[in-house]
């Protein structure tokens, strides 16, 4: 049954936007963007798909591996120094 949320993929989603809301909050975007990213991968995946908890994360990687390698956005901005 498509739009549904079970009691899992509830706790997976505030497991990872409760955190960013802290981290937006004290450090700011900068800090935090690519845990918007997850964020909102993991909302919208557990929207579309089924009520359990291996359709939301598949599908959530690969919403996420959609925004990493279609944006500039890098994980980490600390460059590598040689």
């Amino acid at each position: 049954m498509p739009f549904s949320l079970g009691g899992f993929e509830l706790l997976a989603i505030l497991a990872v936007v409760l955190p960013t809301i802290v981290l937006l909050a004290t450090r700011g975007y900068s800090a935090g963007r690519w845990l918007v990213a997850v964020s909102l991968c993991l909302v919208t995946a557990a929207v579309i798909t089924p009520a359990d908890l291996l359709s939301m994360t598949v599908l959530s990687v690969a919403f996420f591996a959609a925004i990493m390698l279609g944006s500039r956005m890098r994980l980490f901005d600390n460059p590598v120094s040689s």
